[in-house]
């Protein structure tokens, strides 16, 4: 994303609340459920599709639009968090609560 990757990141603006190295492993584990969700739709089954049809509030978008948009809100994070605009940065990572909580 012609950034710097996250280690960097935060070892150059450390906190209080910066959590160990090893915390950010996790997000392996993330991307590893984000592809077997994408797996999921593209190989649907019939519970799948009723899980993924349901709607909700508050913007009564279905889980599946849902889920594309939380994705979309990810992508654009990344490299505005690599090239360190932060304030942006947490403009996309707010609505990317909000989805995934919607």
């Amino acid at each position: 994303f012609g950034g710097k990757d996250n280690k960097t990141i935060s070892d150059e603006h450390p906190t209080y609340v910066t959590p160990d190295g090893k915390t950010f492993a996790i997000w392996g584990f993330i991307y590893m459920l984000e592809t077997a969700t994408v797996l999921a739709q593209i190989f649907p089954s019939q519970s799948s599709e009723v899980l993924l049809e349901q709607h909700g509030p508050p913007a009564n978008l279905d889980v599946r639009t849902r889920l594309a948009m939380a994705f979309l809100a990810n992508a654009f994070w990344l490299p505005l968090w690599a090239n360190e605009r932060f304030w942006p940065a947490l403009g996309v990572m707010l609505s990317y609560l909000m989805l995934m909580l919607s």
